[in-house]
């Protein structure tokens, strides 16, 4: 394995975004807000790369990407792997999906996330994953 280098991020440092909305507009349509992000935040966090980790891969991948997975069946698993650059958003477009974050160091953070019309009604995961 390679010798940990740079900055090593946590699950400590995850953060849940709630979506906001939906607000009638003047069109007579539903505005909703997925999220909303200081710019700073996406300058510091989802923007900044380290030099050291920018030359271990060909090509240049800095900048957004937004990508879509659907049809899941239901209990597969996906994901198990990681990125020393890239940071990640997830949302849940329809039903849920049950999510486990796993840092270099060995910290763990279970997520239970789901879509929601109304983002305040979610309270817990019927599981409780959260304590």
């Amino acid at each position: 394995m390679d010798q940990l280098q740079g900055t090593v991020r946590t699950v400590d440092e995850i953060r849940m975004i709630t979506a906001r909305g939906p607000w009638k507009t003047k069109s007579g349509g539903n505005l909703n807000v997925m999220f909303a992000l200081p710019f700073p935040t996406v300058t510091d966090s989802y923007l900044h790369y380290e030099d050291e980790e920018l030359k271990r891969v060909s090509g240049d991948i800095r900048g957004l990407r937004v990508y879509t997975v659907r049809g899941l069946p239901l209990g597969s698993i996906g994901g198990t792997e990681w990125h020393r650059i890239r940071e990640e958003m997830i949302f849940v477009l329809e039903g849920s999906v049950r999510w486990m974050c796993e840092d270099l160091l060995g910290g763990t953070r279970p997520a239970f996330i789901m879509f929601a019309r109304i983002p305040r009604a979610f309270k817990r995961g019927d599981e409780g994953l959260w304590k």
